[in-house]
This record gives C-alpha cells, sequence and structure tokens, in this order.
C-alpha cells in the first residue's frame, strides 16, 4: 500500500512541474506577442490602406476598336463580286466588291475614243489655215484692185468663221474630256473600296443579291489603334488629364500589362451615377490584341 500511494504522489509531482512549465512558456509568448502586436497591427493596417488605395484607382473598361463601319454602296445595283471574306485583312484604299457594271464600262470606252481624239481640232486647224491663206491673197489682190468688195468681205467672213469653229472644237473637246472623268467616277462608284485599313467582321451580301444605298455589304473593323473606354468618380476629374498614361491590364491573348493614353474626357458628368467617362488609346500594330474584350485600367 505504502509504495502505490508513493507512486502516486510522484506522478502528481510530474504532472503538476509540467503544467506549472506549459504555463511559464505561454506567459512569455503572451508577454512577446504583447510587444509586437502593436508593430504587427500598425503593419496590416499599412498594408490594407495601400491595397484600398490600388482599389480605389483600379476601374472597369472595356477595349472598343477604333471605327466600326458599316461599308455600303453609293448607288443601287446588283453585287457582281465580293472579294473578300470575314476574318480577312484590308487595307485603306483596297477593293471589296464589285457591281454589276457592263453599262457603265462601255459608256466609259466610248467617251474615252471620243476624248483622245483630236481629229475634229485637227481638220478645224486646217481649214482655219486655208481661210487664213485665201484671206491674204484677196489683201493683194484687193491692193491692185483686182477683187471685188464682195469675194473680199466673203473671204474675210470664211477666216473668221474658221476660227470660231476652232474655237468650238476645243471647247468640244475639254467638254469631252469632263464627260470621260464623269464616266470614270461614276464607274468608279460601282468599285466598293475600304475607307479605312482594319479587319472584315462580317459579310453580309455575296454575289447576285441586290444592293441599295441603305443596305450593308459587309462590317470593317479598325483595330490599330484600340479604345479604352471607362469610367472614374467624378472626384477624380482634377487627377486626370489628356496625355496622362494609364496602366491597362488585359487577360486576351495573354495576360499582360500594356500603356495606354488618356486622349479623351467627358466634360458631362453622369449624374445618376456620379462618374465620367474617360477614353484612352492603345497602339495596336498588327491588330495583335483583340477588341471586345473587358479589362481593368489603373492611372
Amino acid at each position: 500500500m505504502m509504495d502505490s500511494r508513493t507512486s502516486t504522489s510522484k506522478t502528481n509531482n510530474r504532472l503538476a512541474l509540467l503544467w506549472q512549465g506549459m504555463w511559464q512558456s505561454l506567459w512569455q509568448w503572451l508577454w512577446q506577442v504583447r510587444r509586437i502586436l502593436p508593430a504587427l497591427v500598425l503593419l496590416g493596417l499599412a498594408n490594407i490602406t495601400h491595397a484600398s488605395v490600388e482599389v480605389q484607382n483600379e476601374y472597369d473598361c472595356l477595349i472598343d476598336p477604333a471605327q466600326v463601319l458599316e461599308i455600303g454602296s453609293p448607288v443601287m445595283g446588283i453585287l457582281e463580286k465580293v472579294l473578300v471574306s470575314r476574318g480577312d485583312t484590308v487595307t485603306a484604299g483596297q477593293q471589296l466588291a464589285q457591281l454589276e457594271s457592263t453599262i457603265e464600262e462601255a459608256s466609259l470606252n466610248i467617251t474615252r475614243v471620243m476624248a483622245d481624239s483630236d481629229a475634229a481640232i485637227k481638220a478645224r486647224e486646217a481649214k482655219l489655215d486655208y481661210a487664213r491663206k485665201q484671206r491674204d491673197r484677196a489683201v493683194e489682190l484687193q491692193g491692185r484692185g483686182a477683187i471685188s468688195s464682195q469675194s473680199f468681205d466673203e473671204l474675210g467672213a470664211d477666216y473668221t468663221i474658221a476660227l470660231q469653229e476652232l474655237q468650238l472644237a476645243r471647247f468640244e473637246q475639254q467638254r469631252l474630256l469632263l464627260e470621260r472623268k464623269r464616266a470614270e467616277a461614276v464607274l468608279a462608284q460601282r468599285h466598293i473600296k475600304s475607307p479605312i485599313s482594319g479587319v472584315v467582321q462580317k459579310v453580309d451580301r455575296g454575289p447576285g443579291e441586290y444592293v441599295f444605298q441603305e443596305a450593308s455589304i459587309m462590317t470593317v473593323v479598325q483595330l490599330d489603334p484600340l479604345y479604352i473606354e471607362t469610367f472614374v468618380p467624378v472626384s477624380s476629374y482634377r487627377d486626370i488629364a489628356p496625355g496622362m498614361e494609364g496602366e491597362v491590364m488585359l487577360s486576351q491573348p495573354q495576360e499582360q500589362s500594356v500603356t495606354a493614353r488618356v486622349i479623351v474626357i467627358d466634360r458631362v458628368f453622369d449624374t445618376s451615377s456620379d462618374t465620367i467617362g474617360v477614353r484612352l488609346q492603345l497602339d495596336n500594330p498588327g491588330g495583335v490584341i483583340p477588341a471586345g474584350q473587358r479589362c481593368k485600367v489603373r492611372f
């Protein structure tokens, strides 16, 4: 019995010493934490404040093409051929489609032949040269009294008429040249060309379809440059100025940050949301960055 009581007493003493050591270690740890706790709190507040400022200066945005053009025709007619397809890259001035133009081409050929011919002018020049010689001979004969006054007057009138006919022939030549330019312009209206460099987004009509002035043949978008559209609080109106740079965070074609330049700041506030519209311009050589995607911008 004595040995059992002694063993139990030793065990209790060891447990008491163990608990005492644990409490001492805990109090020492709490003391250390108490000393560095203010610094940790301040550091945490600083990080939170910094993150909050960054979030406050970061805004949602949308990437738009610089231009989205619905290409049409200035004249009505049947679409003869479409020279591009969806996704094709085009340059400014490139022909995209053509309307049926048989009559216009024939008219141009006729006016071109007439305008390029100088036969009428040469004929009038020869007639004028003959009339001049006849008049000069009449002057000599009149000096010798060998010609009547009536004949002399007739030869003088022939010269004047020949001179006026030459002038009329030259005017007619100028008219034909202008008529040729007009025929060229009429034919050019039936050749549909792109006013911008960009990408064909969609084709709305194909060969054989009727085209009228309000109809869209295709849509071409300009991807260089791109416009970054965003809205910022009215309170930031004085902090943003044209020419200021912003960091734009993209997800496509890969996650990256690029630099854009502020080009437009709206002068009319949106009172319902207390925001103001801002546009940035992003250079996009080769159209590598796709438009239509959402992004983040930070000033």
